[in-house]
């Protein structure tokens, strides 16, 4: 009697092993790795930088394309998925900066927004995010620029990256603006 109820507890384990990714809403995997992989179909690709922030952890993989951003959600400790994935590139050859930004919209009428740059400037300690409009006149201190903007988000650079991820409102997404800074806070570059 003991063996067939360990051989139903087996049973009954490994079908919650086999369907929990599933009954957790989908796309869900056992490891980081296989999340990464198996969601885009990528080979093994050394990562260069990562943050973890509460359940989420962004993670800069360098792939044969180039440097990619992941957002992985993970559910209850031991499930994780893909919520965001994007390639970082510069806007033009000479660009000192590298940034790219995804955004989903969520059940609550926000978007869940994930915000990557790298920095290749030397002096850069913080990359500002904003949504000022850039095709009128400049703003000649990040004091104007925070009072023009809806949006104001700093990130500390780290390694080379700087990176957020966040809620923000549907009028705020889109059309961001990225100023390098050094310690100082003096604005080194600037640009869509």
């Amino acid at each position: 009697m003991k063996r067939r109820r360990y051989v139903w507890a087996i049973a009954i384990f490994l079908c919650l092993v086999w369907y929990l990714p599933e009954a957790a809403g989908g796309g869900y995997f056992f490891s980081e790795s296989a999340a990464i992989r198996k969601t885009f179909s990528l080979p093994e690709a050394p990562v260069v930088y990562e943050k973890t922030m509460g359940d989420k952890k962004i993670v800069i993989a360098n792939s044969e394309g180039g440097l990619r951003a992941m957002l992985l959600e993970t559910k209850w400790k031991v499930l994780h998925r893909v919520t965001h994935m994007t390639a970082l590139l510069p806007r033009d050859p000479s660009d000192t900066l590298l940034r790219t930004w995804s955004a989903s919209l969520t059940s609550d009428n926000q978007y869940d927004t994930l915000i990557v740059a790298q920095s290749k400037h030397p002096d850069a300690k913080q990359i500002i995010v904003s949504n000022d409009a850039l095709d009128q006149e400049i703003p000649a201190s990040l004091e104007q620029v925070r009072k023009a903007s809806s949006i104001f988000i700093e990130m500390d650079v780290e390694n080379g990256f700087a990176v957020y991820n966040g809620l923000l409102e549907p009028q705020s997404v889109g059309a961001f603006v990225f100023r390098q800074v050094d310690d100082s806070r003096r604005v080194l570059s600037v640009g869509y």
